[in-house]
Formats: structure tokens, sequence, C-alpha cells
């Protein structure tokens, strides 16, 4: 499959594919990406060690499906409960000898509860827009993720 966008940064390529059946390639993600929403929101956490806005991302555990390890994120994370998820895209990280794959979903928030106080995050916040404080890495990859979500309306489903 072709990648529909390319980014090309000092120490590796990242490859962004949109893709609304995954499911046959999910024994190929090593990670998974929640951008999550509520109503119409985004949704992110601040975590203190590394200073940054982020997105719930967690690793795939073996045999787990894909609404098992968002659930888990989701609410490790941000406390969230889903009442949607839909699948839409992954991205491959290309460095020398290395690709590790990331599924995207998004996910509709039904409710938040307490995170668990071992949660390594800190704030969650809602958004109209992605923040300036995101890890640099990251920033252009989530623009183009959340652009892809706000102008597809199958991939933005209401709950």
């Amino acid at each position: 499959m072709q990648a529909n966008f390319i980014i090309d940064r000092l120490k590796d390529k990242v490859c962004i594919y949109f893709e609304n059946d995954i499911d046959n390639l999910l024994d190929k993600f090593k990670n998974i990406l929640v951008i999550p929403f509520y109503n119409s929101s985004l949704v992110m956490t601040y975590h203190p060690k590394k200073k940054v806005w982020d997105f719930p991302k967690t690793e795939m555990i073996t045999d787990e499906d894909i609404n098992a390890c968002v659930a888990r994120s989701g609410f490790n994370e941000i406390g969230a409960t889903f009442n949607t998820v839909q699948p839409f895209a992954y991205y491959e990280i290309i460095a020398e000898d290395t690709k590790v794959t990331t599924g995207v979903v998004v996910g509709q928030i039904d409710k938040f509860e307490p995170k668990p106080r071992w949660s390594e995050t800190d704030i969650v916040k809602l958004f109209n827009e992605l923040p300036d404080n995101v890890k640099e890495n990251d920033k252009l990859i989530y623009e183009m993720l959340i652009k892809e979500a706000l102008d597809n309306p199958n991939i933005l489903l209401e709950g």
C-alpha cells in the first residue's frame, strides 16, 4: 500500500496511511493512538515528566482486540469511557533497521471517570484545536490525522 503522506525527519521517516478497514492489519500494530473527542472538542492529557500535551497511546497486549486496547488506554490516561471507536489510519516510523507501526482510532467519549491514582498523566483538558505544547516530532503527524478525521464524516462518528 502506498502512503498517503511521508514525513522525512532528521533520524527517521514517517509514513501515514488512511485506511478504514484495518482489521487485517491489527497484528502489525505495536501501539494504538487514540484521538478522543468529547462532543466536538479534542481531549488531551498533560504528561508532567515530558512537559507536553498528548493523546492516549499504548502498546497492544498479545491477543488484545483494538476495542479493549482503546478502552484500557482511554481510562488509564484520561479517565474516559467511549461509546464509539473508529479505526481510520496507521503510521509507520522507519529508522535504519527498525519499523514501528501504530494504529490510529477516533474515540467518541461517553463519560469521564476518575483516572487510576497510578496514571502517569496529569490534567485532562478539552481543546478546539491542537495546542502548541505538543511533542515537536508528533505535531505534524497529529495535525494530519486530526484534519483527516474532521474532513471525513465517516470517521468522526457521533455517539
